[in-house]
């Protein structure tokens, strides 16, 4: 009888410090998310939307939001080819569809976007005159692209 308190004693210790040691943590990925998940710091893998448990010793997972965004640049004063001064503003819509490209190959990536965004309005009004800019203004938009 002695014996098997001592195994349930036991058995419960061993527990304890497996609950200790691995911590489960459970994650829920919702609709609108994609889950990133490391492991010893090292990703990988994407994961879908669903319930997730994960060791928080040795794992993480990490939610990014997939839904479609806005960035806007606000007015920019810039040259024209003719050198004549344009002030420009523009309003973007990107939605991310590669969570791990987004968030381990770039520092921020909505500053990288909003970067990206202004040097090519730059570069796309500084090539033409102001009279070809404003007689194809919605043209600008699919040289953006």
């Amino acid at each position: 009888m002695l014996y098997l308190f001592w195994i349930s004693v036991f058995t419960i210790i061993v527990a304890f410090i497996a609950f200790r040691l691995f911590k489960p943590k459970h994650v829920i990925v919702y609709e609108y998310q994609k889950g990133l998940k490391y492991q010893k710091g090292r990703f990988v893998g994407v994961l879908t939307p669903g319930s997730y448990w994960h060791s928080s010793t040795y794992s993480m997972i990490y939610p990014v939001d997939v839904r479609p965004e806005f960035v806007t640049v606000q007015g920019q004063d810039v040259l024209s080819a003719d050198g004549v001064t344009v002030k420009i503003s523009m309003a973007a819509e990107f939605q991310i569809t590669d969570p791990n490209l987004a968030v381990n190959k770039t520092a921020n990536f909505r500053t990288a976007l909003y970067l990206i965004l202004q040097m090519a309005m730059r570069e796309i009004v500084g090539k033409e005159k102001i009279d070809t800019l404003i007689e194809n203004r919605a043209g600008i938009g699919g040289k953006l692209l």
